[in-house]
């Protein structure tokens, strides 16, 4: 369903305070990141390979604001507890 392309040594489930989604037009998919409480810079990284994990008002969101600064739309963290 994913595939996580950076993780920090550090990283587990209970550490992440946000995760987010951004629709990549170049190739018609959408990146997550996930971010820390104690820090706000990503702990884990990756490619959604099965976009039926996203509710569709948040892919719809992420799709239209591709390109602009900051594209990335957040998204319960519960969706994103998969390895």
């Amino acid at each position: 369903m994913i595939r996580v392309t950076n993780k920090s040594d550090n990283f587990s489930f209970d550490k992440v305070k946000k995760s987010y989604v951004r629709y990549e037009r170049s190739s018609d998919s959408f990146v997550f990141c996930q971010t820390t409480f104690d820090h706000p810079y990503d702990i884990r990284q990756g490619a959604i390979l099965d976009d039926s994990i996203i509710p569709q008002n948040i892919q719809d969101k992420a799709r239209a604001i591709s390109g602009t600064w900051p594209s990335y739309v957040e998204i319960d963290n519960k969706i994103m507890e998969i390895e």
